[in-house]
């Protein structure tokens, strides 16, 4: 029995297992906090403290500029201790004088920037917009450092430390002090603990950051190498927040506040997102030795996998989505006219993600083709976001999301299949997918059955939630378990060397 068990959390299949693990537990301590976050604060604080965070993001995304791929790559190509620490200086001070130039610019906007969120509140707080995006960046950086010195496990362990404290931070700012501001102060606090904890480490294993010492002559490799790069990042960022972008130009705080937890990603994507870290070594060694049969079943393998997994959880949610809602956000958010179709919108969005996965043209070094479907899906989502907004109102943008995200998904099968010379229909085996979808279809509606049966005897709306998602999960697992399990056989017999 020990041989079983060591054998299915061993190889491919083990590491994935392990990251999703410690994916789960900051996840659950991130949804505890939104939780209390949007129970505690008015729609418009919330609003408030959205947009705040959408700057950070968008702030934090643009100004990154690739270095964190460029960090890694200086960093291990560069043998010489001396020049190695000249190489991580500049990479830094480079960071730093950007952050600060662009919170500078920032702060001056602060007007404008106001007057495009309609919340003269948001000036107010706009400080922290301009000061988290240099601590977030710096600890991605210092992270990339940990992680290349083999001190990984340790950022396992400070991202637990880390969401403990923001959940107590948290607690604090809604039951003692009764201040959205406080949280952000007391996030800043922790970025920076968190920033003089990798530093102290680092120095200790003979790992200096010197910011006002660094390699000028670098300066044009670095940025020549970076620039490049940071192009996915930006365009990744952009279409995950553009909608909200487009949602408080036209209205206000509130309508923001709703928008923003209803569109939240949720983990439906665990274990996807998971198998994606680990496959890529596996897929990349197979395309290189134009091993296409197979590369097209291992994929075939994930697409199954991670389709399945993330449609039973998003499908079961589904079947209580107006529970769910309330349970993660509280009651007020359900009182919109639209905030519960947006969150039933994007749960549809989680599960047909799953085909926008660019890991085979990552694997054959189609970095091209992947930024221009990125740039593409992007404009196509501003283009949708605006026209359909006018539309269908706060709706509009959900569905541009949901559109999209078909569009580039479809895209990028195909794309995948051209570069391996297969077709698409490979990657799938359309008679299991058929009997899946129509198992997923008679079960939602047996569990949105028992729904209405569970309301109308009054049970408390927690208990609508589980046994609900309990009557749709548990048989479609049951039902899936041993291709779910052949999947998981699969990848795990894969071998690097």
């Amino acid at each position: 029995m020990l041989n079983k068990v060591k054998s299915v959390f061993s190889g491919a299949a083990g590491d994935s297992f392990l990251l999703m693990f410690v994916r789960i537990v900051t996840l659950s301590l991130g949804i505890i906090t939104t939780r209390i976050l949007s129970g505690y604060f008015s729609l418009h604080d919330y609003g408030t403290y959205s947009a705040i965070l959408l700057l950070t993001n968008s702030i934090s995304s643009i100004t990154i500029l690739g270095m964190m791929d460029g960090l890694n790559y200086f960093f291990c190509r560069e043998k010489d201790p001396l020049q190695r620490n000249a190489r991580v200086s500049t990479i830094f001070s480079l960071q730093l004088v950007i952050g600060v130039v662009v919170s500078i610019l920032v702060l001056l906007c602060a007007v404008p920037i106001s007057a495009y969120f309609s919340n003269a509140d948001v000036k107010r707080l706009l400080v922290f917009a301009a000061l988290l995006p240099i601590a977030q960046n710096s600890i991605s950086l210092l992270q990339i450092l940990f992680i290349s010195v083999g001190k990984a496990r340790h950022i396992a362990v400070r991202n637990f430390i880390v969401s403990v404290l923001k959940l107590a931070a948290i607690l604090v700012a809604c039951y003692v002090i009764h201040d959205i501001a406080c949280v952000l102060i007391c996030q800043v606090i922790t970025d920076v603990l968190q920033i003089i904890y990798f530093y102290i480490v680092l120095k200790r294993n003979g790992y200096l950051i010197e910011l006002f010492h660094f390699d000028k002559t670098s300066v044009k490799e670095v940025l020549t190498y970076c620039i490049p790069m940071a192009m996915s990042t930006i365009i990744r960022s952009l279409y995950r927040d553009c909608d909200k972008y487009i949602i408080s130009y036209y209205t206000d705080s509130v309508n923001l506040a709703v928008y923003t937890n209803a569109s939240k990603q949720l983990p439906f994507d665990l274990i996807m997102s998971s198998f994606c870290t680990v496959l890529l070594p596996y897929l990349t060694k197979y395309i290189a030795q134009k091993k296409h049969h197979e590369t097209v079943a291992l994929y075939r393998s994930f697409l199954e996998l991670s389709f399945v997994s993330t449609s039973i959880l998003a499908t079961g949610a589904l079947c209580s989505a107006p529970e769910l809602m309330r349970f993660l956000y509280s009651e007020k958010y359900l009182q919109s006219s639209y905030g519960i179709s947006v969150f039933m919108l994007y749960i549809v969005v989680d599960i047909f993600v799953v085909f926008t996965i660019t890991l085979l043209l990552s694997a054959s070094g189609k970095t091209f083709q992947i930024m221009t479907v990125s740039v593409s899906a992007l404009l196509l989502n501003v283009f949708l976001d605006i026209v359909l907004f006018k539309q269908f109102s706060e709706i509009g943008p959900a569905l541009a999301t949901l559109i999209t995200t078909l569009l580039q998904g479809l895209l990028l099968l195909q794309l995948s299949a051209k570069c391996l010379g297969t077709r698409v229909i490979y990657f799938f085996d359309k008679g299991y997918y058929a009997l899946f979808i129509f198992e997923s279809i008679g079960f939602m509606v047996f569990a949105r059955l028992a729904r209405q049966v569970f309301i109308h005897l009054e049970l408390h709306y927690f208990f609508v939630l589980g046994l609900t998602v309990c009557l749709y999960c548990l048989p479609m697992v049951a039902l899936n378990y041993k291709r779910i399990k052949k999947a998981v056989k699969h990848i795990n017999s894969q071998k690097l060397i």
